[in-house]
């Protein structure tokens, strides 16, 4: 189980899709940006740092969901930036785990962005099965099941 104030540091290059410009090529609007990294990827990449202190914790046919993200995206990079990404755990129990992520450059130190995230911890199937039976309602495609 984790426990408040336990920490991991993952380290991450950014990769050329991952930019601006590549987050929806549909959207004209975004080819007109710098390419730097989005924060959409940010968010990802803080979410991934969770998952991966949080998976070793989980028990079979357990997953974990994102369930909250208050974030800062606090300064540009780009394509080839080394990162550090610094998860604390703040609050963790049988169905949730809290964090606060920072995330530096690894050269310089440099803040590119900050959040608490709150992950819930459930089943995978009953999961899977509750996002199959609200398709007939919203739409969408029914899960594959491992």
């Amino acid at each position: 189980m984790l426990n408040p104030g336990d920490t991991f540091t993952k380290h991450y290059t950014i990769h050329p899709g991952h930019t601006v410009r590549d987050i929806f090529p549909e959207a004209g609007e975004f080819a007109d940006m710098p390419d730097v990294f989005t924060t959409g990827c940010l968010v990802a990449l803080m979410e991934w740092s969770c998952i991966e202190q949080l998976s070793p914790h989980l028990d079979s046919g357990q997953i974990s969901l994102g369930i909250a993200m208050n974030m800062t995206h606090d300064g540009p990079c780009t394509t080839g930036t080394e990162l550090d990404i610094h998860c604390e755990v703040t609050a963790a129990s049988a169905r949730r785990a809290s964090w606060n992520v920072e995330v530096r450059t690894s050269r310089g130190g440099v803040l590119m962005g900050t959040a608490a995230h709150t992950r819930a911890i459930v089943d995978r199937a009953t999961f899977s099965s509750t996002v199959d039976r609200q398709v007939a309602t919203i739409g969408g495609q029914h899960l594959e099941h491992p």
